[in-house]
């Protein structure tokens, strides 16, 4: 699959998407668990140097996203909805060697159970980067600002969000640069 057909694939999920407006991470969730017909638990949690920042876990019961906690919103939102992004493309992967985050997520369990109850420890190329162009779309959808709901910009005056936004929309929105 080509870069192109990953973003492709990934307008497509994003415009089918009922996104709140203004944007809300926790009325998201509701969105898609009603979408799902199954319960999303956001977790945060401490991680480890070298270790993954996010991971969804699905069980018979719920879904669960554990994401780092000692980062910034906005890039808890990201870690967050990289997570979504693999839930909602139905992302699987065979089990893999150590127990990895889930071993530091569930320590009173048995590393061969936790890969057996969850089958995956790691995405291919592919499902990264479908998770990864999901959550950067959606996260250029939420900031856009639009009438009524200007986005807020982190080191405004007060009150001076709608004067930075008109200037924003004048002047073209800089974008940032991809890793």
């Amino acid at each position: 699959m080509t870069d192109r057909d990953v973003r492709r694939r990934c307008r497509a999920l994003v415009d089918s998407l009922d996104i709140p407006d203004p944007f809300d991470i926790g009325e998201f969730c509701l969105q898609i668990e009603r979408r799902r017909g199954r319960s999303i638990r956001l977790n945060p949690i401490e991680t480890a140097p070298g270790t993954p920042c996010g991971m969804w876990v699905s069980t018979a019961g719920a879904d669960y996203i554990f994401h780092e906690q000692g980062t910034s919103p906005l890039h808890q939102r990201h870690i967050i909805l990289h997570e979504i992004g693999h839930m909602l493309f139905a992302h699987r992967v065979g089990p893999g060697p150590g127990g990895g985050l889930p071993g530091l997520l569930l320590p009173d369990l048995d590393p061969e159970l936790i890969r057996s109850m969850l089958g995956r420890t790691a995405y291919d190329n592919t499902q990264e980067l479908e998770a990864e162009t999901f959550a950067d779309l959606m996260s250029l959808v939420v900031e856009q600002p639009t009438e009524g709901h200007p986005r807020e910009v982190r080191g405004s005056p007060p009150g001076q969000t709608e004067v930075v936004a008109r200037i924003e929309r004048t002047l073209g929105r800089p974008h940032s640069p991809r890793r």
